[in-house]
């Protein structure tokens, strides 16, 4: 798969005044790009008010309505750096914007390798300081996901599933899937291309980067 980032689509040392300026501003990087029609932004401040977009640690991946997808004109990400932060929701802070346009599930990879990211709070530090558009779209291009292996050997009952929805298992149905697996006691695993990852943890389903008809 090529790469989704480059450093076309990167912009450092933002300042947008509030969060509709924020997913304004990283729209229009990606219309400027050619990745959609400017009518695309509005689908994407319209998606914020159904879901939150933040996923914690300072970063927050704003996509639009799966109805509008044909606005898209060609998959991409586009990343803004805010190095002071901007508020997203109360107590939400946010200082990388991943905004997301997807025609189907490319995009994946960039979120698995978003959750990498997550997983260590010194490169997000550096990440939402740098002066290299080189650097944050070589972390965010990057080529492996590191899993946790200290879980358990598996007992009890296993079903095999089929990803059916046409963007994969992106970060919506990925929470949807958490939530569920909270109302258990019980440890629930999802195993895919011999990685392995718990139900009750977005960020390591987001890592597995399961594409659209995989089991």
């Amino acid at each position: 798969m090529s790469m989704l980032l480059s450093a076309d689509t990167i912009r450092l040392g933002a300042r947008p005044a509030n969060k509709s300026e924020a997913i304004e501003l990283a729209g229009l990087v990606l219309a400027d790009s050619g990745h959609i029609e400017h009518g695309y932004i509005r689908s994407m401040m319209e998606r914020e008010k159904q879901a939150n977009t933040f996923l914690g640690h300072g970063i927050a991946i704003p996509h639009g309505m799966a109805p509008d997808r044909h606005m898209i004109k060609e998959t991409g990400v586009a990343v803004v750096q805010v190095p002071d932060g901007v508020e997203w929701n109360k107590n939400e802070r946010v200082d990388l914007i991943v905004a997301i346009a997807a025609k189907s599930d490319e995009h994946l990879k960039i979120l698995a390798s978003l959750m990498d990211v997550m997983d260590d709070e010194a490169l997000i530090q550096r990440l939402t300081q740098t002066t290299s558009v080189d650097e944050i779209a070589a972390a965010l291009n990057g080529a492996g996901q590191s899993f946790d292996s200290q879980f358990p050997a598996i007992e009890g009952p296993s079903i095999e599933a089929r990803i059916a929805g046409h963007a994969g298992l992106h970060a919506r149905p990925a929470t949807k899937l958490v939530e569920l697996a909270a109302q258990f006691k019980s440890d629930i695993y999802l195993e895919y291309k011999g990685q392995r990852a718990s139900t009750k943890s977005t960020v390591s389903l987001l890592k597995l980067g399961i594409g659209q008809g995989e089991r």
